[in-house]
């Protein structure tokens, strides 16, 4: 099957991400890639960590996230925005520990390695500046995602995600 508007909603994408010099593709999940400077999405309407991820941000930085979605955004150009905040040594280190806990993570401990996983200083971080960058920018984030939301609306219509 061909997935149909990925480009139309690509650009819709790319201009939420554009005040931050970043670009978009379509892909599995949500990514950053720091070589590229790529926001990667995902057009899963419901991710199995969500849970887990919401009650972290919760107990942790005490807010509620208003939307998971743009958040998740939010997330990733936290990545980039953070990226100068550790030390190349400290990359590996979150890069290995993010490696064990992916090959380790089981149905048993899931609740237990996510939160190791959203505790990994590159995760921590990007958090933490997703969180006061919504919390500043409140009203131009749900604008300007309003938009980006309607067009997934239309491409989940096109291709018979959603009726």
């Amino acid at each position: 099957m061909k997935i149909k508007g990925v480009r139309k909603l690509e650009t819709k994408v790319n201009k939420f991400l554009a005040p931050f010099n970043l670009k978009s593709k379509l892909g599995e999940d949500f990514a950053y890639f720091f070589d590229s400077e790529i926001v990667q999405f995902s057009i899963e309407l419901v991710n199995e960590i969500d849970e887990e991820y919401i009650d972290f941000i919760k107990n942790e930085f005490d807010y509620d996230v208003p939307n998971m979605f743009l958040f998740s955004f939010l997330h990733e150009v936290g990545h980039h925005m953070t990226a100068d905040e550790l030390e190349e040594k400290d990359f590996e280190e979150d890069d290995a520990q993010k490696f064990e806990i992916s090959e380790n993570m089981n149905e048993s401990n899931f609740h237990e390695y996510s939160l190791k996983y959203f505790h990994c200083p590159t995760e921590y971080l990007a958090n933490k500046w997703a969180i006061d960058y919504y919390r500043n920018h409140e009203k131009e984030v749900n604008r300007k995602g309003k938009e980006m939301l309607l067009a997934f609306k239309h491409f989940y219509k096109i291709n018979g995600v959603v009726a």
